[in-house]
């Protein structure tokens, strides 16, 4: 019996030695529990509360309120979904005496030295019912200092994101906050849904006032500037296939295009009208206005069949924007239609790149990604979805392709935007970790699968991300003097001063196939030196294999094998062997590492075919991400001739063994993953491996190399190295 679940619940036992069944259960699992969705866009503020490169909500009241008097006290609420009860994890760094509450509760309270350090960090874990939970911060004005930061505790994933809770805001990204006042007894009052009846002002503000109001829409978002070019854009339900007639006036000279294209076009504002013949259905209309030489700046418009004025909706489903139209501008040309189509485009403004915005004061359209893994950048997803391409390819399914692609065409997509809109607001809606870009982790992994995708179907922009990506290998990713990659700063202290077997993969996959893409040997000959050098530092020669992390401050190596560890370092090999020129000068070398840890490897192998999270302690439990790894990773070497004759066979063996251990004590029928290690620390002693860093069901860390395993003992056995799985 499987330690994870009875053996009549195995992938074997339902799906039995059928490998494309078995690779098609685990991708429609996946598939099933992580659908394909869009970003959502939401409107947000720059006059709001901004965020760090931390991705928490900065309250810098000393410099919002300079005049505050001492014994103040500023409020600030936010609401935040949760799909079920659960507990939840945030980080608050007070800046002064500060207090937050979830759903009426105190979830934290600063202490003295907090506030006078003004940098301490302190984990806050609230308690979370499903649906809307409420969040209210405290903050009070003292000699010593005036808010703090509240958001996430690690942002490298899915950063936290607060919504505006009262109803006239509903939908957009951020907190609403007072002005300083008095103390309240009662903060019960502090809950009202509906601005309209709330006693409190809230800021930042709400709308126009009335001098604003008197500019027009296009005038209070960019001011008057006569001869600039401004555009608003909508969607439109078109009712029936017919003629629909455009009715309204400006403010300047107008064109109207439906469908990108151009359906009305005047030479002077005041009242226009014209007829267009198009088919039923969505789509969109813009406006594009030239600004006259006062105030105001605006239009009206109306679009009509047989006199029934037709629906006018927001273009990206804007939530909060209040209103259908979006605005861009200015421009100094007229603007092409078809990239203001293109939602995922910078625009190039007067002001340089900008993007869309809405009708409210310091208003953005911004677009968020709302999903655990579909369009997320991070290093798991990106190894998941190499998985999924493999295995696709493997088992000829045409939509798990398909789903792949498109969800790196998202990232890809919308990189320029990233990187503009972390420079803009403090900290990007979507591609964090690419936005930040300030380890391995957040660009290697991903960066390597959007490369292997771009040489199966092209992929807009890809290039250019990755030349991105190998200049911060080459150039900004902190070296030892010898060359070795290593992790200097990071946003987690723990990993400051380390080297990590993890950085393999994160290094040496990408490394090849940009040499692949632009055939720069430079590439190759650092992906080879690394894994020299690291064998050099973390080689333990008792087991032939390696340890998890060697201290460059202190040369010492941790001395713990970890499994995943290990399992990245022969699975990146086999990415770099695969490519290396026979007439390398380190293939020699490189080949007989291979074969050294894998004969290290094989020796630790367990009866039912797996590994285990310590690779040297059994009663560790058996860990599927390593596990898949070391059994794809033996497949490579026998179908490309890799391991001497000799030993071809008993490699065969092994990866077969190793599929099979994994389908009858890691995957139930049902396609689901057990056994997968969480994302880890590090540590010299092995308890904390074996005790503290637990398994995960469905962690995107172990899912795709599952399937690549499954893929490559398929082409094993299609190789002509015959076997039985």
């Amino acid at each position: 019996m499987s330690c994870y679940f009875d053996d009549c619940q195995s992938l074997r036992y339902a799906q039995g030695t059928d490998t494309d069944a078995a690779l098609a259960a685990i991708m429609n699992r996946y598939l099933a529990d992580n659908p394909a969705c869009p970003p959502v866009f939401r409107v947000s503020r720059t006059d709001g509360i901004p965020r760090n490169a931390e991705y928490r909500y900065v309250f810098d009241l000393d410099r919002i309120f300079p005049d505050t008097e001492r014994e103040r006290f500023v409020y600030a609420r936010a609401k935040l979904w949760s799909g079920t009860d659960r507990a939840q994890n945030f980080r608050a760094v007070p800046y002064g005496p500060m207090r937050v509450l979830v759903n009426g509760e105190t979830a934290f309270q600063s202490n003295y030295y907090e506030e006078k350090t003004r940098t301490a960090q302190r984990p806050v874990k609230a308690k979370l019912r499903a649906g809307w939970n409420e969040f209210l911060l405290v903050f009070l004005k003292t000699p010593l200092g005036f808010g703090g930061e509240f958001g996430s505790a690690f942002f490298k994933y899915t950063p936290v994101r607060f919504l505006a809770p009262t109803a006239e805001r509903d939908g957009q990204e951020g907190f609403l906050y007072t002005h300083p006042m008095e103390e309240l007894s009662d903060l019960s009052i502090l809950t009202e849904r509906e601005e309209a009846h709330d006693p409190i002002e809230w800021l930042p503000r709400a709308g126009w006032n009335r001098e604003e109001q008197a500019l027009g829409r296009f005038g209070r978002l960019f001011g008057i500037r006569p001869g600039s070019v401004a555009c608003a854009r909508a969607g439109i339900l078109l009712a029936g296939d017919g003629v629909y007639r455009i009715e309204g006036d400006a403010d300047g000279p107008v064109s109207v295009f439906v469908r990108e294209e151009k359906v009305l076009e005047t030479g002077a504002g005041g009242p226009f009208r014209a007829e267009f013949t198009a088919e039923s259905g969505p789509c969109g209309i813009t406006v594009e206005s030239v600004c006259g030489k006062s105030a105001p700046w605006d239009f009206r418009l109306t679009v009509n069949a047989g006199g029934t004025p037709q629906e006018l909706f927001s273009p990206c489903g804007a939530k909060g924007a209040r209103a259908p139209w979006i605005f861009a501008g200015p421009f100094r040309e007229h603007p092409d239609p078809a990239a203001l189509a293109d939602m995922s485009r910078l625009l190039k403004t007067e002001n340089g790149d900008d993007y869309w915005r809405a009708d409210l004061p310091g208003a953005y359209v911004r677009p968020f990604l709302e999903t655990d893994n579909f369009g997320q950048w991070n290093y798991p997803v990106g190894v998941t979805l190499y998985g999924l391409m493999e295995a696709a390819d493997a088992a000829g399914r045409r939509d798990v392709s398909n789903y792949a692609y498109w969800h790196i065409r998202l990232c890809t997509d919308f990189m320029d935007y990233a990187v503009w809109d972390q420079q803009k607001f403090g900290a990007a809606s979507l591609n964090f970790q690419a936005a930040s870009m300030e380890s391995l982790d957040d660009c290697g992994s991903f960066a390597s699968t959007m490369l292997e995708q771009s040489f199966r179907r092209e992929l807009p922009g890809s290039r250019e991300i990755a030349g991105r990506v190998a200049d911060f290998i080459e150039h900004r990713m902190t070296r030892l003097p010898d060359g070795t990659l290593y992790r200097f700063r990071s946003s987690l202290s723990e990993m400051k001063n380390t080297v990590w077997l993890d950085d393999l993969y994160m290094s040496v996959p990408f490394l090849t196939r940009y040499f692949r893409l632009t055939g720069d040997r430079a590439c190759l000959d650092d992906a080879a030196r690394q894994f020299l050098l690291y064998r050099d530092k973390m080689f333990l020669p008792e087991l032939n294999v390696l340890s998890h992390v060697y201290y460059t401050d202190r040369k010492l190596q941790s001395g713990v094998p970890w499994g995943r560890g290990n399992g990245w370092v022969l699975f990146s090999l086999s990415e770099l062997l695969a490519v290396l020129p026979s007439d390398h000068a380190a293939r020699g070398e490189l080949l007989a590492l291979f074969r050294t840890l894998c004969s290290g490897y094989r020796a630790l192998q367990d009866e039912n075919g797996l590994w285990h999270q310590v690779l040297n302690d059994p009663e560790s439990y058996p860990e599927s991400s390593c596990s898949a790894m070391f059994a794809a990773a033996f497949a490579r070497g026998v179908r490309n001739g890799w391991f001497a004759a000799q030993e071809t066979d008993a490699y065969r063996s092994a990866a077969l063994k190793g599929w099979r251990g994994l389908t009858e004590n890691a995957v139930d029928a049902g396609g689901n993953i057990y056994g997968i290690c969480r994302g880890s620390g590090h540590s010299f002693t092995p308890r904390y491996y074996k005790y503290e860093l637990n398994w995960i069901k469905n962690d995107t860390h172990g899912i795709g190399i599952v399937l690549i395993a499954g893929a490559e003992v398929k082409r094993m056995l299609a190789s002509g190295k015959k076997g039985a799985l």
